[in-house]
């Protein structure tokens, strides 16, 4: 007969894989909320204090607004 912890370790390896995986998932979906938000806040901000919008300084610098924006929040992150 098998001792008591081999009967239990595939459980044991099993949670610890599922919680490393959903604490990834957290770690990246608190990420992108964040850039969303920082985001939506630029915006309003530049209507009020530069009415130039994303997509206008994309197309100045020949920049995707994607990648525009996730380097705003790159550095946004950054700096905090």
């Amino acid at each position: 007969q098998k001792p008591v912890i081999s009967q239990f370790r595939p459980y044991l390896e099993n949670w610890s894989n599922s919680k490393n995986l959903l604490e990834k998932k957290l770690i990246n979906f608190n990420n992108t909320t964040q850039d969303h938000l920082f985001i939506g806040r630029l915006n309003k901000f530049l209507e009020i204090m530069n009415p130039i919008s994303i997509e206008l300084i994309a197309t100045k610098f020949n920049m995707d607004n994607k990648i525009l924006k996730s380097k705003i929040a790159y550095f946004q992150r950054s700096n905090d």
